[in-house]
């Protein structure tokens, strides 16, 4: 098991601040807020809205942050699947 400092880590943190890269919210922790290469950032910001509408939903219908996170991801993760899948009959 290797050991980090805890002043590395916050040191670390603050570089990513800095540089934009990334963002504390409170309640969640330190979370990336840089566009990924190829990003619309326009769009980005439709759909950011619109998967925030649902989620408050979901929060008031009593869904807890750590299952909504894991419902999303499994979304994506089957969702990435099913296109490559697709991807492959077409060829």
């Amino acid at each position: 098991m290797t050991a980090v400092n805890a002043n590395t880590v916050m040191k670390a943190y603050r570089e990513l601040e800095y540089a934009g890269i990334a963002q504390p919210i409170q309640g969640v922790g330190t979370v990336v807020t840089s566009l990924p290469m190829g990003a619309n950032p326009q769009l980005l910001k439709t759909y950011q809205k619109k998967f925030e509408t649902v989620i408050a939903q979901a929060r008031q219908d009593g869904l807890d942050w750590e299952p909504l996170q894991h419902l999303i991801s499994t979304v994506i993760r089957e969702m990435k699947l099913m296109e490559g899948a697709s991807d492959s009959n077409k060829g």
